[in-house]
């Protein structure tokens, strides 16, 4: 079959974790199943130490990369200790840090949040502010020894395989004042306050293990190899669940949300209705190369019917909710348009797939893309939607074309010739059910990775560049231009312009067109030293976050125009340490539009002596690509990328805007000129409204960009 062989080991644990008093009292060293060697002891006029070996993991960051998600788990590592406003901590570290320890004290959703760089040797921290204390090793290996030496408040703090249920209780009622609680297994993480632990915790083991199998389920799924060190592997990091005073519940860049006044926090921490846990850890499988935006919502609960399948014997949501009449109709009816269906009839779709052939159908798409080069990825919606159709007909060896004209689907011509090869489904598989009436095997040998194939052709398209009326211009082959090549245009790392399908955008202007190539102007006048690169980018005009394949970088000297020995080729454009770009949560009862991050209300300036604290928000670095939506801070003030950007000051340059003041809702004041990516919320004439996707330009009442969230305070 074309799958990878998967692995189910259970690991084994063996020591007990058992914390006494206010002070840590016991002294047996242990490995625990996170990675973490604690040793803990009290010595004579030292109140308090810990010694942790902290294994490397991998960024959050890296891991996304490699798994093609949309989503990244997080990648701090629970110490169990509460670190109040004032107080100082101070951490010896050993062994090579390379820039990538750090402690982080706080909890997102919950008051504020930073990250402190650790350094080799002694670290001292004077927090100003409470909260947990966790340690990150973005590392992609190697261990480091972390001392604490500091007399820290203990929470409770469960760690599935080394505490039981009973140590679990006392803890609850030794540190009863204690603010937070964390819980932890081999893959989950939660993050609570301590009075809705004590409301609505009553058994942890069971709670911790319960997620262990639910994301076991969905690694399956996902074609997720447990001890796999290849592209296949799980993902080490955690799966983050904290408590939330926003939304129902959601999914974000490293943590999804929990509110408990809507009752959201309630279905995390009880094991009787998992389904909205599943849906938002989800979330953070989706793949992005076949993930187009109007399934963002029905591709997800593939993770979550895996889930319910593990935990109660059958994926039966559809059965139960009575969706499949639904999906029938649908299917019965005339002039049919997929992307515009309910997000549970477009679910039917992709459930009907796994039934048709089998359990291996998602594990080896999965495993497909991953394995696909990058930069083959479809990088819009339209080339995301042909190309599900192309790989799922190569996985399967079956023209699938007929099931997805039944289904709606739009297939252009080019994706007709790349499946004319393969043989036509000859059976209505869209008619099948949750026990399905038509099943067919999964081939059982490797299908072909296509490669990428090095060939500097936007050195080959690009014919010259030169500087008219203290302008550039370029020649471009016309073929390639009036094709789907985005070309993009930065001068010191500013966008200028761009085109696509053979149109020029604004900020630069087509001033001839021959049969072999057209010549286009950037408006922009230049100066001696200025950088003037040209992009072959994936994405659409708008689309700021898409990757760049290759590029061309000419300098303007006093000589003239200094091109290159060989152009370059990028891999993804390397994003800041603590990127917090908005994202995609969701409620799992229905469709509903992406919610961004709160972001903290700013950043604070340390104390002197101590090491300076950074806020969550990463410090610009001059350095550093970033893309629409990064949020960086910089002389005191957040700053937010327009667009792709390197270079220049976030204070001068038109590629940044400030960022007055983040309330606590996440939300900003609405500014015209300003760039909003999906999941932006921003508050206009008394009203929250959340950007559906990149917009700038008009007002959230006079266009389709903007939907209605709620008058502001309710």
């Amino acid at each position: 079959m074309n799958i990878k062989k998967f692995s189910l080991l259970a690991l084994a644990t063996s020591s007990v974790f058992v914390l006494s008093g206010q002070n840590v009292v016991a002294s047996e060293s242990y490995q625990l199943n996170n990675g973490i060697n604690y040793a803990v002891n009290d010595g004579e006029g030292v109140s308090h130490r810990t010694s942790i070996t902290l294994q490397g993991r991998g960024s959050a960051q890296d891991h996304l990369t490699r798994q093609r998600t949309m989503w990244r788990q997080t990648d701090i590592q629970p110490t169990g200790f509460y670190v109040k406003e004032g107080q100082t901590v101070v951490i010896h570290v050993s062994g090579p840090d390379n820039g990538h320890v750090l402690a982080s004290i706080g909890v997102p959703e919950i008051g504020q949040l930073t990250n402190h760089q650790l350094n080799e040797g002694r670290n001292e921290i004077v927090s100003t502010h409470s909260g947990v204390l966790n340690l990150i090793n973005r590392n992609s290996d190697g261990d480091v020894q972390i001392k604490i030496e500091s007399s820290l408040d203990k929470i409770p703090f469960f760690v599935l395989g080394e505490t039981t249920n009973a140590d679990w209780d006392r803890m609850m009622s030794e540190y009863s004042n204690a603010p937070m609680v964390q819980l932890k297994s081999e893959r989950a993480l939660i993050s609570v306050r301590y009075s809705s632990a004590h409301e609505y915790i009553e058994d942890a083991e069971e709670l911790m293990a319960y997620y262990d199998r639910s994301i076991r389920a969905q690694d399956r799924i996902a074609g997720e190899i447990e001890g796999d060190e290849g592209i296949h592997g799980t993902n080490p990091n955690y799966f983050y669940h904290v408590e939330a005073d926003r939304m129902y519940m959601f999914a974000t860049n490293g943590h999804m949300g929990y509110n408990k006044d809507y009752g959201g926090l309630m279905r995390l921490l009880t094991t009787n209705d998992g389904w909205g846990p599943w849906h938002e850890m989800g979330h953070q499988r989706q793949q992005n190369p076949w993930t187009w935006s109007s399934v963002v919502e029905a591709t997800v609960n593939i993770y979550s019917l895996a889930a319910e399948e593990e935990i109660t014997g059958r994926a039966g949501l559809l059965d139960d909710d009575n969706l499949w009449p639904e999906i029938q109709r649908y299917l019965s009816s005339s002039n049919k348009v997929y992307n515009n269906q309910d997000d549970w009839v477009k679910l039917g779709m992709f459930w009907q797939l796994h039934l048709t052939f089998g359990e291996s159908f998602y594990p080896t798409l999965h495993q497909r893309y991953r394995e696909m080069d990058l930069r083959l990825h479809p990088h819009n919606d339209v080339l995301k939607q042909q190309g599900f159709i192309i790989e799922t007909s190569n996985i399967t060896q079956i023209n699938l074309i007929p099931f997805f004209e039944m289904w709606g689907f739009p297939i252009d011509q080019s994706t007709r010739d790349q499946l004319s090869h393969l043989p036509v489904l000859d059976q209505p598989i869209w008619e099948n059910q949750t026990n399905p009436k038509i099943t067919i095997n999964m081939p059982d040998y490797k299908i072909e990775i296509p490669e990428y194939i090095e060939e500097d052709l936007l050195q080959e398209m690009i014919n010259d560049i030169r500087i008219v009326e203290n302008q550039f211009e370029i020649d471009i082959d016309r073929e390639f231009q009036e094709a789907s090549n985005r070309i993009f245009f930065d001068i010191n790392g500013n966008y200028v312009s761009e085109t696509f399908e053979g149109i020029v955008y604004q900020g630069s202007r087509l001033v001839n067109r021959t049969d072999d190539q057209v010549t286009i102007r950037i408006d922009n006048a230049v100066s001696i030293g200025d950088e003037f690169r040209i992009r072959l980018m994936g994405g659409v005009p708008g689309d700021q976050n898409s990757i760049t394949f290759e590029y061309i970088a000419v300098t303007l000297t006093p000589e003239g125009i200094n091109w290159p020995q060989i152009p370059e080729v990028e891999t993804p454009p390397t994003e800041p340490e603590e990127p917090t770009e908005p994202e995609e949560p969701t409620e799992p009862e229905g469709p509903i539009e992406p919610e961004g991050p709160i972001e903290p209300e700013g950043p604070t300036q340390p104390e002197e002596p101590t090491e300076p604290e950074i806020p969550t928000e990463p410090a610009y670095d001059s350095r550093t690509v970033y893309v629409g939506g990064d949020i960086v801070y910089y002389n005191g003030n957040l700053y937010r990328a327009k667009w792709w950007t390197q270079g220049g000051s976030p204070a001068t340059s038109s590629a940044w805007e400030i960022i007055t003041e983040v309330y606590a809702d996440g939300s900003v004041d609405f500014r015209e000129a300003s760039v909003y990516v999906a999941g932006d919320l921003v508050r206009f004439e008394g009203n929250l409204y959340r950007a559906k996707w990149w917009t700038q330009g008009g007002t959230p009442t006079s266009g389709q960009a903007w939907e209605f969230v709620a008058p502001i305070g309710l």
